[in-house]
């Protein structure tokens, strides 16, 4: 995900860089994650994210942390489905926008999150 994220930044070449996180399941649900999704958090910040939309109760520490380092709360979104997401970012996509996402598998095969993504991009070939 830091990764990722420093990708987002690299190639975004000045446009508004939104990011939508989800939880790592690699990481289990120990102390050890809750450190790892507050680096994110921090990650988050560095890369100079415009617009955050945390996915899931595992995930919550990420908006959490950037908002602990004074990320504008106006720019994160803590969401659970694609519905709830799709309405908030959808005046944002546009061809000066930079979507990064990152939400496992598990979560991006429900009905709510395919439909997220057809929205995000059309013609997409589902399997």
């Amino acid at each position: 995900m830091a990764s990722a994220l420093e990708v987002l930044q690299e190639t975004s070449n000045g446009k508004m860089k939104i990011a939508l996180l989800g939880y790592m399941p690699q990481l289990g649900d120990s102390e050890y994650a809750e450190e790892q999704y507050a680096r994110m958090g921090e990650k988050v910040v560095e890369t100079g994210v415009d617009l955050l939309f945390v996915v899931g109760q595992e995930a919550m520490e990420i908006g959490r942390k950037a908002l602990q380092l004074s990320m504008d709360p106006i720019k994160v979104h803590f969401c659970n489905s694609g519905t709830e997401i799709y309405p908030l970012i959808q005046p944002y996509i546009n061809k000066d926008t930079t979507l990064l996402l990152k939400i496992p598998h598990r979560v991006m095969v429900q009905d709510s999150f395919q439909e997220l993504k057809r929205n995000l991009i059309p013609n997409t070939n589902e399997k």
